[in-house]
């Protein structure tokens, strides 16, 4: 802009006041030399000739340089109308006939101008610069797809850690816990998490969360989650209480995001000497308890009065329950993204699918049974992408020995 300006500044200054300049310069020559010798009658008719001369081609000269001058600007003016022309048919010839701009002007529909060289540059400039944002775009999706990867391998190898041995050492007709899990995130992060915390000896705890949403910023909140568990890990044994304090923590965190999270969480602490396991929910749905030696799939009972999900309420307690260890029992733990999944017709996978998959499998092993339950699943989608991340947890109490390695 600053560019044409000065190109209009100086054809206004050597077209119109150069020689506008000129031809009144010649007439005051001409006025001054009549003046001078106008006693001189002969040469009045000369002088007279040369005025008349001299005013007629400073005239000429003025009335050339005016039409220059326009026939420049209204060049620029034609110029800056085609470019005109071409950006909106370019930007809004496609549009729907209801498109507000195009109601307006529909004289946007129509060949876009390529005859103009002043379109003809705008429009290699435009070209320029799609490919420079084009690659622009292709630098930041390569680097955020390798942040992207690393975070997904960095998630993967904390899921994947290897099990804990529950007890540490395995005597004979004792009881004994295994663990097994799949996780399917809805991308390439995910929001559900498992901890499997050894407590003492003899005692394990299973916690099992699902923060809201998925993707990167429920992935960064299962990391908050993680240090905190990890911080408070040695009031693990109380399982009501420490999910107190859990709920404590996480609410003094989230004080400072702008926008509520909340997490759904399942705290079971399961005690092989005893016998028994204690649990605490906020939240979460139940797991299923898979009885071998009856055929039986029935889902632990909520502890009364029910807990509100974590980051929800600062000063939430909590209560717990117990449930018997029997050897040959599972519990099968999940997130709502394993019964909330839909098929195309939006169908909802749902409690009672699941179950009736358990139960069809109850006497496989629980490898095959987490399998059968994700193949289902599958099967059930029919190809619909997951709308949220899939994660199940299975733990087996048994007297059998530990298979060797």
């Amino acid at each position: 802009m600053n560019k044409l300006q000065q190109d209009l500044r100086r054809w206004f200054l050597w077209h119109v006041v150069v020689p506008a300049a000129i031809a009144v310069l010649a007439c005051l020559a001409a006025l001054t030399v009549v003046l001078e010798i106008w006693s001189n009658k002969t040469a009045v008719a000369v002088l007279t000739g040369l005025l008349v001369a001299a005013a007629l081609g400073g005239l000429g000269l003025l009335a050339w340089a005016w039409w220059r001058s326009a026939r420049y600007v209204f060049s620029l003016s034609g110029d800056a109308s085609q470019v005109g022309v071409w950006l909106m048919r370019t930007a809004f010839g496609k549009q729907p006939d209801d498109d507000p701009v195009v109601q307006q002007f529909p004289w946007v529909r129509g060949p876009v101008p390529t005859d103009s060289p002043a379109v003809r540059e705008v429009s290699a400039w435009m070209e320029r610069w799609r490919g420079e944002v084009r690659a622009q775009s292709a630098r930041l999706t390569e680097e955020l797809s390798r942040d992207m990867l690393l975070a997904t391998e960095f998630q993967q190898a904390l899921l994947n850690r290897p099990y804990p041995d529950v007890p540490a050492v395995h005597i004979e007709g004792r009881l004994r816990l295994e663990f097994h899990h799949r996780y399917n995130p809805a991308l390439a992060v995910g929001g559900d998490f498992f901890e499997f915390m050894p407590i003492g000896n003899d005692c394990a705890g299973i916690f099992v969360a699902d923060v809201m949403g998925h993707g990167v910023r429920s992935a960064l909140i299962t990391a908050i989650l993680r240090a905190l568990i990890s911080e408070i890990q040695p009031l693990a044994r109380n399982s009501a209480h420490f999910m107190k304090e859990l709920n404590h923590e996480f609410s003094d965190i989230l004080t400072a995001m702008p926008t509520p999270i909340f997490a759904s969480a399942f705290y079971m602490v399961a005690d092989t000497t005893s016998r028994i396991a204690t649990y605490a929910c906020a939240g979460h749905p139940p797991p299923f308890q898979l009885h071998r030696d009856r055929a039986r799939v029935t889902r632990l009972s909520n502890p009364q009065p029910k807990g509100a999900a974590l980051g929800l309420l600062r000063h939430e307690t909590y209560a717990g329950e117990t449930v018997r260890l029997l050897d040959g029992h599972t519990f099968i733990f999940f997130t709502d993204g394993v019964h909330e999944c839909t098929n195309p017709e939006g169908e909802e996978y749902g409690l009672a699918r699941m179950e009736k998959v358990l139960q069809t499998n109850i006497y496989k092993s629980t490898t095959e049974i987490l399998n059968s339950l994700v193949e289902s699943i599958t099967t059930f989608v029919r190809g619909e992408p997951l709308a949220d991340d899939l994660c199940l947890v299975a733990v087996d109490v048994t007297t059998k020995p530990r298979p060797v390695e």
